[in-house]
């Protein structure tokens, strides 16, 4: 079976594995976060229902200090299929506190969600229902030597049962932001350059079909360069391809620092590099092409106690004048850099 692996700028692979190790950490922060305001919740209803479930200051304080001092140490303690164990513990806390703040009657009986949601991503269905089982049998247990505790004050229950609402929108709020920023970074990588950090082919295809509709409705015209480096073959044999990447990696960092805001820097293969500009004409790509070599000029790859020159050959291709599809703009801007490679090396040439 193949598997959907995407990598990242770094190099790192986003393999499933990784994607489900993401969710379980992210979980096991939410999940403590809830656990400790579920604490400080139940202490908050045993002190203002005291009197109707029948606890005494020391009772409740005692209650929920052990009960917040286990929360906090649960918040440090390593995540993994050996805590499965601890994870029960958070259901017979829960259940417990839940006895504690009027049993079946408790405001926090809604709240016991979180629990099953983070167990259940942490270690699969099997472990929430355990999970469940276990606090349930402890609420039924304890249940009817606690059956008249009950909190009278409406007050409080509707305090209690809002946060417990509350709570639970927080940890279902939390999965949803966890899952926005796995499908972000996937995003990212699946369209990300690993070496250099750009964007890559897969990007320019898809931008360069919505640019060429966005023309054909509206009219107007965009440019892209076509820049292919000159002499990474002496660098790769002279230094060898570790420095090549390097110099590769050096030289996608001073492109992007030398386009603007608007346009697209997609390194396209091995050594050529593409720049979409919306909009502009010829005459702007030429401008832009001159402060590329500018920029290029000015900062060179220092390796050891050389410096490594950064050159590039760049073709123009403008639509429509230039082609009025994909292939055609790139074969005219290939074209015309290869052209002028021939000729003189890193200046830039128009297709037509």
């Amino acid at each position: 079976m193949t598997e959907d692996v995407y990598q990242r700028a770094d190099n790192t692979l986003i393999t499933p594995a990784r994607q489900d190790a993401y969710r379980r950490a992210f979980t096991h922060r939410a999940l403590g976060i809830a656990r400790v305001t579920f604490v400080v919740l139940a202490a908050v209803i045993m002190a203002a229902g005291a009197e109707s479930l029948g606890i005494g200051t020391v009772q409740w304080l005692g209650i929920s200090g052990v009960a917040l001092l286990f929360s906090l140490i649960r918040l440090r303690w390593p995540r993994g299929p050996r805590t499965l164990p601890l994870e029960y513990l958070d259901f017979v806390l829960a259940f417990g506190l839940i006895a504690y703040t009027g049993g079946t009657h408790s405001p926090l009986v809604g709240a016991v969600i979180v629990f099953i949601v983070g167990v259940t991503l942490q270690h699969g269905p099997p472990a929430a229902l355990v999970g469940s089982a276990v606090g349930i049998l402890g609420l039924v247990v304890f249940e009817p030597f606690r059956s008249a505790a009950q909190i009278a004050d409406p007050a409080v229950l509707l305090v209690g049962r809002s946060a417990s609402i509350l709570l639970a929108g927080f940890m279902i709020a939390s999965l949803a932001e966890m899952e926005r920023r796995l499908r972000r970074a996937i995003g990212d990588a699946s369209v990300t350059d690993p070496l250099t950090g750009l964007l890559n082919r897969r990007y320019l295809d898809a931008r360069m079909a919505q640019e060429i509709a966005r023309r054909r409705r509206y009219g107007g015209h965009f440019t892209i360069l076509y820049m292919d480096v000159d002499g990474l073959k002496k660098v790769n044999d002279r230094y060898g391809h570790q420095v090549g990447d390097a110099y590769l990696a050096h030289l996608g960092e001073t492109l992007a620092n030398a386009v603007r805001s608007g346009e697209d820097l997609v390194r396209y293969g091995g050594d050529e590099f593409i720049l979409l500009m919306p909009a502009a004409t010829q005459w702007d790509a030429e401008q832009a092409a001159a402060r590329i070599r500018r920029r290029l000029s000015d900062n060179p790859m220092h390796h050891g106690t050389r410096d490594l020159p950064l050159r590039l050959s760049i073709g123009i291709a403008e639509y429509p004048t230039h082609g009025r599809s994909t292939t055609e703009l790139l074969n005219a801007a290939d074209q015309s850099m290869y052209r002028k490679k021939t000729r003189q090396r890193g200046a830039a040439t128009s297709a037509g």
